[in-house]
C-alpha cells in the first residue's frame, strides 16, 4: 500500500523490501501524464486495501472491449498463497463487468521470476504452447499483455539475448 511505502521510506527503512518501498514512495509522487491530471499516488491502493477500484474498473473495460477474449493471469497473485486476492480481484472484476468473471487460466510457477526478463520469458513460453497446444487451427493471435514488471523500466535489461528498449 502506498501509504505504508511512503511512511517507510520516509524513516529510511532498510530492511528486505527496501527496494520495492523504494520505488512505489517514489513512483507515487511522479505524475501520470497520457492527459491524466495527477500522480500515480491516485492510481495506487491505500489503507489496506488489495485492489485499487480506478485501475480494476479500468482493467474490466479492457476485457469488455476486447469482446470474446481468455483473459490469464501471470501476475504472482497465481500462487496459491494468493488465492484471496486473485477472489477478491475477480469479483470486483465482475461487479463492474456485470456478469460473473474467473480468469481463464494462469501462465505456471516452474521458474522463480525475480526480474522483467523473468516474467517475460514466463509469459512467452505461456503464448507459445498456447499455440502449439490449441485444438483448433489458429490464425492471428492477438495478445494484450497489462504487466508492470517489477516497477522495471522498459529498457536496459536483456531477455534471452535481447535488450529491451
Amino acid at each position: 500500500d502506498v501509504q505504508t511505502a511512503m511512511k517507510l521510506a520516509k524513516r529510511g527503512y532498510k530492511g528486505p523490501e527496501a527496494s520495492c518501498v523504494e520505488k512505489l514512495s517514489s513512483l507515487a509522487t511522479s505524475q501520470v501524464g497520457f492527459n491524466e491530471n495527477d500522480t500515480y499516488e491516485k492510481l495506487m491502493t491505500r489503507q489496506g486495501a488489495e485492489v485499487a477500484e480506478i485501475l480494476v474498473q479500468r482493467l474490466a473495460e479492457v476485457i469488455e472491449k476486447a469482446g470474446d477474449c481468455q483473459v490469464i493471469l501471470s501476475s504472482s497473485w497465481r500462487r496459491p498463497h494468493h488465492r484471496n486476492r486473485r477472489r477478491l480481484l475477480e469479483n470486483r472484476i465482475a461487479h463492474y463487468l456485470g456478469k460473473p468473471f474467473h480468469f481463464h487460466s494462469a501462465t505456471p510457477m516452474y521458474r522463480e521470476e525475480r526480474t522483467a526478463a523473468d516474467r517475460l520469458e514466463t509469459v512467452g513460453e505461456y503464448v507459445a504452447d498456447f499455440c502449439t497446444d490449441s485444438k483448433e487451427k489458429l490464425g492471428l493471435v492477438r495478445v494484450l499483455m497489462l504487466e508492470d514488471f517489477f516497477i522495471t523500466p522498459m529498457d536496459g535489461w536483456k531477455c534471452r539475448g535481447h535488450s529491451v528498449a
